[in-house]
């Protein structure tokens, strides 16, 4: 594994919304929405603004679902992130990031050679019952180094974050998501992006950056930089495996028609991220 890719990417401190308090966040949430009130207003309607809110109403009526609620999920501090805090993930999620970066992933074929679901399933067999366990961090970590390779590991990660209750995104974002997809005007796309970032749940942001960061850190590890394609995704074919794994689930009801719109739009939404992330970001 290449450490000065890894140590390259950790300078690129940004300021984020995750960096905020509660009360700092909560003002900057509702002094973006008063900024750009107009332009949300023309492209969301009230019942959208209301449930990016949160507020009572929003709560009451369009409830996001809150990766926090699932009291089964141990929080723990992740350094995947471009911020100056700690973001906190699942303690699965952690184990198993950390794991393969402590592996050689100049590898071809990650997040593109498709794996037995079988080992898929022992994987994050293994990995569950070593954390109900109460196995070592550092013993859950050698096991699953000798037992699977990369490209196992990563598609355990695609696999865990699919498996989670709810989506990273809420579902009930999805008509929220295809009116912002449908702005023509990019830069207002973006601040929509934004927008909609701000109000998720804070748990649901965590792991969004820190699973993006994750993504993009593989990406520059198994490609040299940026520099060596060859039987390896960019950063396009990697948005548009995980999509599924963040957005949907199962039992949704979206057409085949919206699949290739919300392809799309994680594939902006990732390219983009490190400036919606930001506070007070430019477009």
């Amino acid at each position: 594994m290449d450490e000065n890719i890894i140590k390259k990417k950790s300078i690129k401190i940004l300021r984020t919304i995750n960096d905020l308090e509660e009360d700092e966040y909560l003002s900057y949430r509702e002094e973006y929405y008063n900024t750009n009130k107009e332009l949300i207003k023309k492209y969301l309607n009230l019942f959208d603004t209301v449930q990016l809110k949160q507020n009572f109403w929003g709560r009451t009526f369009f409830h996001m679902s809150d990766l926090a609620d699932d009291k089964d999920v141990f929080w723990v501090s992740s350094s995947l992130k471009y911020g100056m805090k700690n973001v906190f993930v699942p303690i699965d999620f952690y184990t198993l990031t950390e794991t393969v970066l402590t592996l050689d992933c100049r590898v071809r074929g990650i997040f593109r050679v498709r794996n037995s679901m079988i080992t898929v399933k022992e994987c994050v067999n293994m990995l569950e019952v070593e954390l109900k366990n109460r196995t070592s961090f550092k013993d859950i970590r050698n096991k699953l180094a000798e037992n699977f390779n990369v490209i196992d590991l990563t598609t355990a990660f695609k696999e865990i974050t699919r498996n989670y209750k709810t989506t990273v995104i809420p579902e009930n974002c999805l008509k929220i998501i295809f009116k912002c997809f449908d702005t023509k005007d990019k830069a207002e796309r973006l601040i929509l992006y934004h927008y909609l970032y701000i109000s998720l749940p804070k748990f649901n942001r965590h792991i969004l950056e820190a699973t993006i960061y994750f993504l993009y850190l593989i990406h520059d590890l198994a490609t040299n930089g940026g520099k060596e394609y060859e039987n390896n995704m960019n950063m396009e074919g990697i948005s548009t495996v995980m999509m599924p794994n963040l957005i949907l689930k199962e039992n949704n009801n979206v057409s085949l028609d919206q699949v290739p719109l919300l392809v799309e739009f994680m594939v902006e939404f990732i390219a983009n991220f490190p400036n919606i992330t930001k506070q007070n970001p430019t477009f």
